[in-house]
């Protein structure tokens, strides 16, 4: 049987986006014990993180930090709005052997890659939150 070109296509579209319901769905089942509350606990140290006062973004945390982290509200009095990205300039909290974080009601990005390679069980997301990009807990 020959396949007309706009088969193919067709074919092309349907083969992808089923890849990408069955990804969305391992990444929702993968990450069940996410949870979405209020920020209650004691914030880790600052002096663990770096961070841009100028953009209120987290760009980096210590590999002597805890790795169960809670994220403070504030920063030398500036609030904390998001969590860079990892990538060439930043490497947030990429590969820290992290176990949990809690982010307050202050955060509304966190980038990508942001919190990859990690040994993350435990999430506590904020209302706050309108932006989560790609990759972010790979």
């Amino acid at each position: 049987m020959k396949v007309s070109g706009s088969s193919k296509i067709k074919i092309k579209v349907i083969g992808a986006l089923g890849c990408g319901l069955f990804l969305a769905a391992v990444s929702i089942l993968s990450f069940s014990k996410i949870q979405k509350t209020a920020f209650a606990a004691e914030p880790t140290d600052s002096s663990y993180f770096t961070f841009d006062e100028s953009t209120g973004a987290i760009t980096d945390y210590s590999l002597d930090g805890p790795k169960d982290v809670v994220i403070p509200e504030e920063i030398n009095g500036v609030q904390v709005t998001s969590i860079a990205q990892s990538g060439q300039t930043y490497s947030s909290f990429q590969g820290k052997n992290l176990t949990s974080v809690v982010f307050p009601q202050t955060i509304k990005s966190i980038g990508s890659g942001a919190f990859a390679n990690n040994n993350l069980t435990e999430l506590t997301l904020p209302d706050s939150l309108e932006e989560l990009s790609a990759y972010v807990f790979y």
